[in-house]
């Protein structure tokens, strides 16, 4: 992951995005998202997904994709 100025973060609330990040996320991880809202973030020029509802002491995934959404990775974050 590059680091990059907060300023280069911004909470995507497109919803032609969003549910295309959703099906993305659910077609690679086959998690029921399809028709779930998910948090999407643009970090400069790569999209990080999230999904929403994670409880104090949990974790979840946090998937990056590319301007076309095509998959790069992903990462398992614990919420404290």
């Amino acid at each position: 992951m590059p680091v990059i100025d907060t300023s280069q973060i911004t909470l995507v609330s497109t919803d032609s995005l969003c549910q295309r990040a959703s099906h993305q996320v659910d077609s690679i991880f086959e998690l029921p998202l399809s028709d779930t809202p998910v948090y999407l973030f643009k970090l400069d020029t790569v999209y990080a997904v999230a999904q929403p509802g994670v409880r104090l002491y949990q974790s979840v995934p946090l998937t990056f994709w590319s301007n076309n959404f095509s998959f790069l990775g992903a990462l398992r974050i614990a919420w404290r």
